[in-house]
């Protein structure tokens, strides 16, 4: 995901990639090739669904998985370049079950085209760009 920052030092980062896949892993919303079912395995959480997550909720996978500092899992699919687990559980609406997310302050904008969008975001609305905030309360 690319990133960059702001002139008060706040770093955006672009979801647009996360976002737009049409099978994000429910457990650490990686954009997976197909959709999460059986014998699909994640290359970043790991989770081979129809197995790893047979009688395990999502939820308690995910938190497992943070809780080993969400590692990359593939030994076949390499990391990609600039891959941040924690910014890609933000942006996929996960960042709740990161434990030091209590102690930051995040916004997300997602532009789209079915609500009006105020005239100073038009540039950013028409590039379809999306981005979380994150600063330390």
């Amino acid at each position: 995901m690319s990133q960059a920052f702001n002139s008060l030092g706040i770093r955006h980062i672009d979801l647009l990639k996360t976002l737009s896949s049409p099978y994000p892993c429910p457990v650490c919303g990686y954009g997976l090739r197909s959709p999460a079912e059986d014998f699909t395995i994640c290359p970043s959480c790991g989770i081979e669904f129809g197995y790893s997550d047979e009688g395990v909720s999502h939820a308690e996978l995910r938190r497992e998985w943070i809780r080993f500092e969400c590692p990359w899992s593939s030994t076949s699919i390499p990391e990609p370049q600039g891959w941040n687990p924690y910014e890609q559980l933000i942006g996929s609406g996960f960042g709740r079950d990161i434990p030091w997310m209590n102690k930051v302050k995040v916004e997300v904008k997602i532009p789209t085209k079915s609500r009006p969008v105020p005239q100073k975001d038009a540039p950013f609305a028409t590039r379809q760009v999306s981005f979380v905030q994150v600063s330390f309360a």
